[in-house]
């Protein structure tokens, strides 16, 4: 978070674990695209504070490699097999936007 000297601070993930928002939609929203935020809002973000395009390509590809590597967490932390199946259906969906 950008704190009122302009200095990044870390924030707890709240956003970032997988819930079902209003409307079963994930109530996050990233340069205000709240329905299916994807590459192109990351890369506005990104750009605005600064980073090169391929900076922001590199984060993405390595968050998007994580992603990808859903099932064996899933596995590895016992996650029920329904939550499990649930998630990664939505991480595929998530992942067409990039």
């Amino acid at each position: 978070m950008l704190d009122n000297n302009r200095e990044w601070q870390l924030t707890p993930a709240y956003d970032l674990t997988f819930c079902h928002g209003p409307g079963g939609q994930h109530s996050m929203s990233v340069s205000g695209e709240g329905a299916a935020p994807g590459g192109k809002e990351i890369i506005d973000v990104g750009t605005k504070v600064g980073l090169s395009a391929q900076e922001i390509k590199d984060c993405l590809d390595q968050v998007m490699e994580a992603v990808k590597k859903w099932p064996d967490y899933a596995d590895k932390s016992n996650t029920r097999e329904q939550s499990m199946a649930e998630i990664k259906i939505q991480t595929n969906k998530n992942l067409q936007n990039f």
